[in-house]
């Protein structure tokens, strides 16, 4: 059983040449999308053109909010080549995260529950505002009702995504679900479930200030060194303000999934019952429960003793300067196994350990794919969701296929919650790499060049994490799979920023084959009957590349032939584009022309026919 695994692919920031190269490895059976398809936010926002120049304008300009803007967003994405050379190839299981939608999703249900962290029912910008104001304001109009939003998100994205449609609901989303399962013979059964509108709660992210909570302590006492010395003050402060945020976040007060963990136990049982030996839930965020490293002691990992002093001081001295508040709460974090991430099940612990020893009861050997960091992850999983102990299960986290390196939206995100948060949101959302990267700079001499200081920040997370098999966050890439009935073999391909952000023809052409460059990461194994396990080596064998691409495609795609084309789908339901005087309405349909009516029903057609 041959598989890659995707996400966060952002139009505006590069190239898909991941989809592309995936496109050509032999013997693909099936891909598989964990989220972020593609992004919602309007080309005012500074997440979404922070690297503008890499790309033609994505349509439509402004935030997505009625069908039709959904539905040419999508178009957008598939004018793609790389994304267009995969979609042929071959077929597609796939879940949604929030961005499809809106950033930060939750639903519970109902209408009184439901919400998103990018929806502002009234707008305090319009289509005449400055860029800079409705980047504060984080809309260019009235979004009005969030469940009209979910539903006409959803609408879209089941047009144009060929994955298997099951009847029923969505929590108040009415027009089917978004449930995937696929049994592979007596090889594995692969599932995959929304995790946003149907029972999600708020995370612990929006109803209180967990990352804050560490902020107070990090400027008032800038010597990190006493953080660690029992008889400091702030080492009693630390510890108190830690055991807050973990009740916090294990508390049974937040949920993704609420119900369908039955889902997932029913599938997963009857797997198990058969006889196959995988069972591979696909979701959109990490289950691993990541700390970050104490980068206050990267010294400590340095073997030279005259390297490791002068990393020493250079490190006291980041640290001791006023800007570095922010790394001094994560090492705060770091010394109490405080997780970061409050947006996957780090922020739903409680519901963590439930999946975990459901997964323990009905399972072989259990895989969970994710996306979401916009980094690559390989983590074991331990019973309870502790972060060691006894092994239960593999989280596998793809890297991004391009993704955002400027700090998201930090003035939109004061608006709404405490300043500090902010920047959680930033770095969760751009991967860590071109955030701590700079902070560390300096250090790149001193260690041997760029790559090496990378590598040395990276063995810090994993020092801090005994799970953490595996992290790369320098590059952008997906992960290939083989797998048989003895071995579950990921191997991690990555490129450059300069690739990425090359387009095709240029790629392809300093590669000097039919796909950009690209190189294995690393591949990680678990071995049948020995759940958790995964074993690390530098060289992959397991995925091979054709050298050519087929002469005949296995699959129909849905096309958009050029730019006139595509232009015709964003015409011009808001305010008719241009924008002058007036304040733009809620609310407007977009006139079809023949030749968009065209291209919707061939993605119809597709999508159904699949």
């Amino acid at each position: 059983m041959v598989y890659a695994v995707f996400s966060c692919s952002h139009f505006s920031n590069g190239y898909f040449h991941s989809y592309d190269v995936a496109s050509t490895i032999q013997d693909l059976d099936f891909w598989i999308h964990t989220g972020d398809y593609v992004y919602e936010y309007g080309t005012y926002a500074s997440y979404a053109t922070d690297v503008q120049e890499r790309r033609d304008e994505i349509l439509p300009e402004w935030e997505q909010i009625s069908l039709q803007d959904y539905r040419n967003r999508m178009a957008t994405y598939h004018t793609d080549e790389g994304l267009q050379n995969l979609r042929r190839r071959a077929p597609l299981i796939a879940c949604w995260d929030d961005h499809e939608i809106a950033n930060n999703p939750f639903g519970l249900g109902t209408s009184e529950t439901s919400g998103a962290e990018n929806h502002q029912e009234v707008c305090t910008a319009n289509a005449t505002s400055p860029d800079t104001e409705k980047d504060t304001a984080g809309c260019d109009r009235d979004e009005g009702d969030i469940v009209t939003r979910f539903n006409v998100a959803a609408q879209s994205y089941l047009e144009w995504m060929p994955i298997r449609r099951f009847p029923g609901n969505m929590g108040v989303v009415d027009i089917g679900s978004i449930t995937q399962v696929v049994s592979w013979g007596d090889m594995a059964t692969i599932v995959a479930i929304d995790t946003r509108v149907s029972h999600r709660s708020e995370d612990p992210t929006v109803n209180s200030n967990t990352w804050g909570s560490f902020f107070p302590l990090a400027t008032a006492y800038t010597d990190v060194s006493q953080y660690t010395n029992e008889s400091s003050p702030v080492f009693a402060e630390i510890r108190e303000v830690a055991e807050g945020v973990h009740a916090t976040l294990d508390s049974d007060e937040y949920t993704m999934i609420g119900e369908d963990i039955q889902i997932l136990k029913d599938n997963f049982e009857a797997s198990k019952s058969s006889g196959q030996t995988w069972q591979i839930w696909a979701t959109a965020t990490a289950m691993g429960r990541a700390m970050k490293g104490n980068y206050y002691d990267l010294d400590k990992l340095i073997e030279d003793p005259t390297t490791a002093a002068a990393v020493k001081a250079q490190t006291d001295a980041i640290f001791a300067g006023e800007t570095s508040t922010f790394f001094r709460a994560l090492s705060a974090e770091a010394l109490t196994s405080t997780p970061w991430n409050r947006d996957d099940f780090s922020g739903f612990a409680n519901e963590q350990r439930l999946i975990l020893e459901a997964l323990k009861e009905t399972t072989t050997n259990p895989i969970i794919l994710a996306g979401d960091l916009h980094d690559g992850y390989g983590w074991t999983l331990y019973e309870d969701g502790a972060i060691d102990g006894t092994p239960c299960a593999v989280n596998l986290v793809c890297p991004g296929v391009t993704s955002p390196v400027s700090l998201y939206r930090m003035h939109k995100v004061r608006r709404h919650r405490h300043s500090y948060t902010h920047l959680f949101v930033a770095v969760a959302f751009q991967g860590w790499g071109p955030f701590v990267y700079p902070a560390f700079s300096s250090l790149s001499e001193t260690v041997g060049g760029d790559d090496a200081l990378y590598s040395l920040l990276e063995e810090a997370d994993e020092a801090a994490n005994p799970g953490l098999k595996y992290y790369n966050h320098q590059y952008k890439g997906f992960m290939a799979v083989r797998a048989t009935k003895e071995s579950h073999v990921a191997e991690f391909y990555v490129h450059t920023p300069e690739t990425v952000t090359s387009s095709y023809e240029v790629a392809r052409a300093a590669s000097g084959t039919i796909v950009a460059e690209y190189a294995c990461d690393t591949q990680l194994t678990t071995t049948a009957g020995m759940p958790g396990s995964l074993d690390r080596a530098d060289e992959c064998s397991a995925i091979t590349f054709e050298s050519e691409r087929p002469a005949v495609w296995d699959l129909p795609f849905p096309q958009v032939a050029d730019a006139a084309d595509l232009a015709e789908l964003s015409d011009c339901g808001f305010a008719e584009c241009k924008f002058a005087t007036e304040p733009a309405p809620t609310s407007g349909a977009t006139v079809v022309s023949g030749v968009s009516a065209l291209l919707l029903l061939v993605a119809v057609v597709s999508t159904l026919s699949l």
